[in-house]
């Protein structure tokens, strides 16, 4: 019981230090979250000061977490409670969330109907994808682009399909073996063959993920048990988990997708023990129950041995993927390598990482050569 005291002590000296204003963001956010839990965060951004005041929303918007608190606040009848300089901020930023999302959805609509009529299956994953189960109002969750995914040996007919539609192609040597860009005038489509780096999983899903995938609402999207595995292990590989870019709203996403899909979270557990990702879904899992994630149990199953998780857990508690951020691959190397449930797993992760730049300049030209 101590040792429990101890850690939790130390949680929450890591969290005022390192994280001071994530607490305050999710705390009215989160699912079973109370009235009482929304009027802590308003007494404390009142009773801050402006600088504390301004920092908080800057954070708010960069999180995509302000659409969330507008909706929040104003549920709760408070608009006149918060004060015109965070109010104004909150509703101008949901007016243009609802906004977003109606481009956004016609985007995915108009490339899943192109897809379909190449006849090249494809799913939403990521963010357009969760906010169109996992939200009573999509609008209110915002994604920066869309996500799409698709067999690798049918990218080429997909991206040749998507250029007839008026797309243009974007593509770097250093994603290429994975995901491109495909940019209309109304957005963003990020293309995917792959759900990860090739390598990052021991046998390739993206089969399994296409033919569980589900329609609903006129788009396919993935499967229940595949959407809460990627929200459990893309954090950590894609954004490093504590990163600014690790924005907060995915920690909403997981926490409503738990609370949705309680019944098959055995299902997804087997599948990250088979794929040897346990170790990233407990990073995540446990990360996200500091900041009020009812996903402690979560973190419990998924637990690795006790050396790599004091060395991850020191990772999270001091915020080092950010603080080491100017130190190259050094820091996402050191991380996501232990991530990995084995060694021999990092060393398959390490190799085809090598492999995938070395080969990025070719694997580009390639691509082009077929289109």
């Amino acid at each position: 019981m101590l040792s429990a005291e101890i850690n939790t002590k130390r949680v929450l000296r890591s969290l005022d230090r390192h994280y001071p204003l994530h607490r305050y963001s999710l705390l009215a956010l989160l699912p079973g979250a109370t009235t009482a839990a929304l009027h802590e965060v308003v007494e404390w951004f009142l009773g801050s000061n402006k600088q504390t005041q301004y920092e908080f929303i800057k954070h708010l918007r960069n999180q995509r977490l302000t659409p969330l608190w507008c909706d929040v606040i104003a549920a709760a009848n408070m608009r006149d409670d918060v004060g015109p300089q965070l109010w104004d901020v909150l509703a101008a930023d949901r007016e243009e969330a609802r906004a977003r999302y109606r481009v956004q959805r016609a985007l995915s609509l108009r490339a899943q109907h192109c897809l379909s009529s190449a006849e090249v299956p494809s799913t939403l994953i990521k963010g357009a994808d969760i906010r169109e189960r996992c939200y009573s109002d999509p609008s209110v969750r915002v994604s920066s682009d869309i996500d799409i995914l698709v067999e690798p040996v049918r990218a080429s007919d997909a991206i040749r399909a998507l250029l007839k539609e008026g797309f243009t192609l974007h593509a770097r040597p250093k994603s290429i073996s994975h995901e491109c860009s495909l940019v209309a005038d109304s957005g963003i489509i990020d293309l995917h063959w792959h759900a990860m780096r090739p390598g990052r999983f021991r046998t390739e899903m993206t089969s399994a993920l296409l033919a569980n995938r589900q329609f609903r609402d006129g788009l396919f999207g993935l499967a229940p048990e595949h959407q809460l595995f990627l929200l459990l292990v893309q954090p950590v590989f894609g954004r490093y988990s504590t990163t600014s870019q690790a924005s907060l709203v995915r920690l909403v996403d997981l926490a409503r997708a738990l609370v949705n899909n309680a019944a098959i979270m055995t299902t997804t557990v087997a599948l990250m023990r088979s794929q040897g990702l346990a170790t990233a879904g407990w990073i995540t899992a446990c990360w996200a129950s500091w900041l009020g994630v009812d996903s402690l149990g979560v973190a419990k199953e998924l637990m690795p041995g006790p050396v790599r998780q004091r060395y991850l857990r020191d990772w999270l508690l001091t915020n080092r993927a950010s603080r080491w951020a100017d130190r190259g691959h050094l820091a996402p190397l050191a991380y996501t390598l232990a991530a990995h449930d084995s060694w021999s797993d990092s060393l398959r992760v390490l190799c085809s990482i090598v492999l995938a730049r070395f080969r990025g300049p070719d694997a580009l030209r390639e691509l082009q050569s077929r289109l």
